[in-house]
């Protein structure tokens, strides 16, 4: 068999037109690392990210539009109604009242899991909380409990 075009071998793993080398195939008979090697390869590649990024928009505007058909998605909510809720907060968590500002992720839709219906925005470390419990006030209160029986011990 001539392995030199890029042919399948018994294994079904070629060989590349380049290097010779055996591996799985990638493109136009060559390996990734030949292909990637090819002269211009890197140009084409951040020429086509330039293009796709003036055709769909910044960054950013992809961060938004995902948002948007997030909260639509997932709560039946519009991007408006999302931000009115916000201002309704002050753009602050509904439990623990830390601002939007002081956090790395953007605030999240607490909602019942069993109505779907929307309570507050809260900060990740809430919703999470919230989650872990599986919205059970009783497991709630146990934990406060739990916490009071404890304040002020140290582990010495």
């Amino acid at each position: 068999m001539d392995t030199s075009s890029g042919d399948v071998d018994s294994d079904n793993v070629r060989v590349c037109a380049k290097c010779g080398g055996q591996t799985k195939y990638y493109a136009k008979g060559l390996c990734r690392p030949c292909y990637d090697a090819q002269p211009g390869r890197r140009a084409i590649q951040r020429e086509w990210y330039k293009k796709f990024m003036t055709q769909t928009g910044s960054a950013a505007y992809q961060r938004a539009k995902s948002k948007k058909s997030r909260l639509r998605r997932h709560y039946g909510l519009t991007l408006a109604e999302y931000n009115a809720l916000g201002e309704l907060q002050s753009w602050c968590c509904g439990i623990c009242s830390i601002h939007r500002s002081q956090l790395k992720r953007d605030l999240c839709v607490d909602h019942d899991h069993i109505t779907g219906k929307i309570r507050a925005l809260l900060c990740h470390s809430c919703n999470g909380a919230i989650g872990f419990i599986s919205d059970d006030p009783i497991r709630a209160m146990r934990i406060i409990d739990y916490l009071e029986l404890y304040k002020g011990e140290g582990n010495d």
